[in-house]
């Protein structure tokens, strides 16, 4: 039903992840695409669909880096990847992985700030992980 009225939050959200990373989201429609989002993925895993946390939680990030930099008036193509990288190596333990995922999916230049971040959530998470 939340998908019928507003199919932005359906699917993967590569194009929210990508479009997020290159322009500003208003604050209002970023806290509707965060709450929709985690709303349609925890109903669909919830009730037997099929699906993973990794897309989402990346889609979360990056509308949570969008708006950290909306808020902080952080350069917008620095804070979606270095939220993104961070949140990823810090629950799932990946270091290097989260680098260049991250660099893939937002086609971001700024590898050392989003290595940085990944470093640094990485080794502050300790052991605890997010499986």
């Amino acid at each position: 039903a939340i998908l019928f009225f507003y199919p932005v939050p359906g699917g993967a959200g590569y194009e929210v992840i990508a479009g997020s990373s290159s322009s500003n989201i208003p604050l209002t429609m970023a806290l509707l695409l965060l709450l929709g989002k985690m709303l349609a993925t925890s109903l669909t895993l919830n009730s037997g669909g099929c699906g993973g946390l990794c897309i989402p939680t990346l889609f979360a990030w990056a509308i949570l880096g969008n708006i950290y930099s909306t808020l902080t008036h952080t350069p917008l193509e620095l804070a979606v990847p270095m939220a993104m990288a961070s949140m990823l190596a810090a629950t799932n333990k990946t270091l290097l992985t989260s680098l260049l995922f991250v660099a893939e999916s937002t086609a971001t230049g700024n590898l050392m700030y989003v290595g940085l971040a990944s470093a640094v959530s990485y080794f502050a998470s300790g052991l605890e992980s997010f499986e």
